[in-house]
């Protein structure tokens, strides 16, 4: 830390908070009072005592009161821009944390080391810094520095580290050689459950380095745990609670393919994040900051983790991007608000060396020689845009398109390659509709698949091997989102002849939250996407009435439920299709009644795939899946109880457009200790009727039966509207 860092943390230990109106006006007026900004002035009276001939400690005292009194007016360390530049936590991200200091724990990263423990400190800090010590500040604090200057809270003129005075940056970020910076997400990966979710990291491309693949020396940062889980004590419950370590990372392109594209077979897709240079200059000057002082930020898996952590960064140096989601951001989110905010586009896909995207590459490039050949007008163009921009792609197929019209097509021997060389071009677009994230504009890859689905048209009918078994570890796409349902109905229970009671009628109101749900997003996700359902920490509360009382009828917590049909091999008839999946969930349950306290189930099985439509040649056509369900509970039903079973269930879905019609069963024989033999059976029937595709807003008409061992027998009707 530099002397004047260390003056600044010794003396602002006894810099009052209070208002100073009391203070008598000191005889000597400094200099220092004559070059302050219009909103230091406004703040001045009374002014501050300082000594005739004062010394470094008693100007940082001085211009830390002024701060500290600008601040208690216009309340700028609490507003969200200054807070995002250190990560401090909003009302409700430290849910799963237990701690209640700033995340960034390493003191380097403060100008006082009181500062980690209140906003306001560090804000009246860096006022004071930023006017006694302008180039050292600017330099190792780039985004307080620029923050302090929109607010014209540092001196006249343009910051140091905008004028280039930043020696050691400077050499480091080559900004002669930056062309622009990306932001990867890379797709989630199912064979390690820290990978579930994905991870969002950014690449600096260089001039010059036209290539779109990862083997590349540019270098990537990304926020990752620094910790080892082989030989971190109680890994999991501190990934938990914040107990674990990020900081960024920094590593080349070619290192990162290598990790994620060709060891977990994970896909990585590029977005360029639209920034002017000065901007650029700010990302990457925070990034050189925060590895010199060597950032050290508690980690949570479902607070403060890589998303909410790359979010943080790109809304300090964009301060009007939109906020994000207190509660596990979600790398989907963050893609999501930085294309809604326009501040990225979609610029390239690099998939694994195992998906069908890679196949499909390596088929054009084995059949183009043979067709160059073949003259073809336009073909020689097609094949070096074929990692250009959609509009770029969409006109060299149209061009295409229009040489081989009429008479002046290829022959059949040509016709049939270049039939199979666009059936590989349409695999890779499909591929890429199918990982668009969030809210993603379709334009970004529909219109170069509408050209090559036209220029198909005009092409052969021919077999062909496209539908390749897909790798144990192929990664699952999907979108995540937050989901929120209320539902109103009617329980009639005990219709099946139960024990506790005489059958009866109930009003039903469910409110249903879920961190993670991408239930809902299934239409456009058919299950032959190698897709399902994943729902992460879902809350159900269910009140009941009978027209004399008001009852707490459920509490139900689904802790994960996931599921996909599409890690096994892959069986092709047509247009139908059949692969093996899995599912897998964990929920607990309670009510207040006398029969029943707690409810904890664990379910687990296989499911096979017998039809889907793969090709979208049936409108009504989406999945029909068969499977086998294992379950374990255990619950309290005046003494313990616990229950083994296995048995059939099924799955079956119809799309009608992007509106759905799904059923749902399973029958569970089993023994319960020590109750003995007994039968479970849950039926569902439901209608979604998409209100607002754009919103996510949806309308549910449903039924549902049960008999269960935990629950009452009971037939529910339901109307309920999900956001």
């Amino acid at each position: 830390m530099r002397p004047l860092a260390v003056a600044l943390a010794a003396t602002l230990t006894t810099v009052a908070l209070a208002s100073h109106a009391s203070e008598p006006e000191p005889a000597h007026t400094p200099r220092l009072e004559h070059a302050l900004t219009p909103p230091l002035a406004a703040v001045l009276r009374p002014v501050p005592p300082l000594p005739p001939e004062p010394d470094r400690e008693a100007k940082l005292r001085w211009m830390a009161t002024l701060a500290h009194r600008l601040d208690a007016r216009e309340h700028l360390s609490a507003s969200p821009a200054w807070r995002a530049i250190m990560h401090w936590p909003e009302p409700g991200d430290t849910l799963f944390t237990f701690d209640t200091t700033a995340p960034d724990t390493s003191p380097a990263r403060y100008p006082t080391p009181r500062g980690r423990f209140d906003p306001a400190v560090d804000f009246a800090a860096s006022v004071a810094l930023a006017w006694l010590d302008p180039r050292h500040f600017s330099c190792d604090f780039p985004l307080r520095a620029r923050f302090l200057a929109r607010h014209a809270l540092t001196p006249p003129g343009p910051l140091p580290f905008e004028a280039g005075r930043c020696k050691a940056f400077e050499r480091w970020a080559d900004l002669a050689r930056v062309d622009g910076v990306e932001v990867i997400y890379v797709t989630p990966s199912w064979s390690d459950p820290s990978a579930s979710m994905g991870h969002v990291i950014f690449r600096v491309r260089h001039r010059g380095d036209v290539r779109v693949t990862g083997q590349s020396f540019e270098p990537v940062f990304a926020y990752a745990a620094i910790d080892d889980p082989k030989t971190t004590s109680y890994y999991l419950l501190k990934g938990l609670t914040g107990g674990l370590t990020a900081s960024i990372r920094t590593e080349t392109m070619g290192e990162v393919y290598r990790r994620y594209g060709i060891d977990e077979a994970r896909d990585l897709v590029l977005y360029d994040l639209r920034l002017d240079p000065l901007e650029v200059r700010y990302l990457l000057g925070e990034v050189f900051a925060q590895r010199r002082q060597e950032a050290a930020i508690p980690y949570a898996f479902l607070s403060v983790n890589c998303a909410s952590l790359a979010y943080d960064l790109m809304t300090s140096v964009l301060p009007e991007l939109p906020p994000r989601a207190n509660l596990l951001t979600h790398p989907h989110e963050v893609m999501s608000l930085l294309l809604t905010a326009g501040r990225a586009r979609p610029r390239a896909i690099l998939p694994s060396r195992y998906t069908r995207a890679a196949v499909a590459e390596q088929r054009l490039d084995a059949l183009y020689p043979a067709l160059a050949r073949a003259d073809i007008p336009g073909l020689a163009d097609l094949h070096a845009q074929r990692t250009a921009s959609p509009e770029a792609r969409s006109a060299a197929l149209r061009a295409v398109e229009q040489a081989i019209r009429g008479d002046h097509g290829p022959g059949p021997a040509a016709a049939e390659r270049l039939a199979a060389y666009v059936d590989a071009l349409i695999d890779i677009e499909t591929w890429a509709l199918d990982v668009r994230l969030g809210k993603v504009d379709p334009a970004a890859t529909s219109s170069a698949l509408d050209a090559a689905l036209d220029l198909r048209a005009r092409l052969p009918i021919r077999s062909d091997e496209r539908f390749l078994d897909p790798p144990r570890d192929t990664p699952i796409p999907g979108s995540g989102s937050r989901h929120r349902e209320l539902r109103g109905g009617v329980l009639v229970s005990n219709p099946l002849g139960g024990s506790t009671g005489a059958t009866e009628a109930r009003a039903l109101l469910t409110l249903r939250l879920a961190v993670l749900d991408e239930r809902l997003s299934e239409p456009r996700q058919v299950v032959m996407r190698r897709s399902g359902r994943t729902v992460i920490l879902g809350s159900e509360t269910t009140l009941s009435t009978d027209g004399r009382s008001l009852t707490l009828e459920e509490e139900r917590m689904t802790l994960l439920d996931t599921a996909t049909w599409g890690l096994g091999p892959e069986t092709e008839l047509g247009w139908l299709g059949s692969r093996l999946g899995y599912h897998f969930a964990i929920e607990s349950s309670s009510r207040p009644r006398e029969d029943l306290d707690f409810a904890l189930r664990v379910r687990g099985g296989l499911g096979l795939t017998l039809a889907a439509d793969t090709e979208g040649g049936l409108a009504l056509s989406d999945y029909l899946v068969v499977g086998l369900t294992f379950e374990a509970g255990g619950w309290s039903n005046g003494q313990a109880d616990v229950r083994l079973g296995a048995g059939p269930s099924l799955e079956a879905g119809l799309a009608f457009g992007i509106h759905r019609l799904r059923i749902e069963a399973r029958l569970l024989p089993g023994w319960s200790f020590p109750s003995g033999f007994g039968w479970a059976l849950e039926a569902r029937l439901g209608l979604d009727l998409v209100v607002s595709a754009e919103d996510g807003i949806i309308l549910g008409l449903g039924a549902a039966l049960r008999h269960d061992l935990p629950q009452s027998d009971g037939l529910e009707a339901n109307l309920g509207l999900s956001w």
